[in-house]
């Protein structure tokens, strides 16, 4: 009888020791996971801005300040935040924020094909400082013919104040005679508060084979702007263009420089 007893209380004795090792291991696995929560909380408190509920996604040359050097990289950082920002919202504090910095240059061309991305506000630092664009075949977007430093197919997006100027460029060599910052098609809608376009650095040979088109709403596409600017140059054949079934309504539309187009 006592060695029976030995025998099931050595059991249970095991059987409790098994069980205090499976609960320390969960709450080594508990710990981890909480550990890494906590790690991933601080990367997103660290791009908060004043209001706790706007995420701020820097993007520049600095990536010791945390500065994200590809524009691209960035909105699919944003994206990541959808989830967690009710559809219904439309406050602009309950967005992210992409905010381009300064001497920092746009060479990398962003195609957007199907994305609703009007819960994130791409703008920069200091607007008096325009952001450079590289218009350079290699260096926009190139579909049906057309070279576009941000091309919106089905896809929207909002822009809060954004000074873009093309680099010093002669067109003839792109040999496409669509070349743009803005080009939305197909459904696309593009919502702006402040947006100048400079394209005062832009040559071109010949108007009919290699042109500027600044911004441009085609095929079914909407533009809801509060202020745009367009100073042209020679090489600006189209200062603002809409056309197939699209819809523009601009608060502020002010054309400088450049010819008559």
């Amino acid at each position: 009888m006592n060695e029976a007893n030995e025998a099931c209380k050595n059991e249970l004795e095991g059987k409790k020791t098994e069980a205090l090792e499976a609960l320390e291991a969960s709450k080594a696995e508990q710990g981890e996971k909480i550990t890494a929560l906590e790690s991933k909380m601080e990367e997103l408190k660290s791009r908060f801005i004043t209001d706790e509920n706007q995420i701020l996604i820097k993007v520049g040359n600095n990536a010791d300040e945390g500065e994200i050097a590809s524009l691209k990289e960035a909105l699919n950082l944003a994206l990541k935040y959808v989830p967690s920002i009710p559809q219904s919202v439309t406050r602009e504090k309950n967005k992210v924020v992409i905010e381009l910095q300064e001497d920092w240059e746009w060479v990398e061309p962003i195609g957007l094909y199907h994305m609703d991305l009007s819960h994130i506000i791409l703008t920069q630092k200091n607007f008096d400082v325009p952001i450079m664009c590289d218009f350079s075949r290699e260096n926009m977007h190139a579909d049906n013919g057309l070279l576009v430093k941000l091309y919106l197919d089905n896809s929207k997006i909002s822009i809060k104040k954004l000074h873009l100027k093309a680099k010093d460029k002669e067109l003839t060599e792109n040999n496409c005679w669509f070349n743009n910052y803005i080009y939305s098609r197909f459904g696309s809608g593009v919502f702006i508060e402040h947006l100048k376009l400079d394209d005062s650095l832009l040559t071109t040979n010949n108007h009919g084979q290699a042109g500027a088109y600044t911004i441009f709403t085609d095929d079914g596409s909407q533009l809801l702007a509060h202020k745009i600017e367009i100073i042209k140059s020679a090489a600006t054949n189209e200062g603002f263009a809409m056309c197939e079934n699209s819809r523009a309504y601009v608060e502020h539309l002010i054309l400088s420089g450049g010819n008559n187009n």
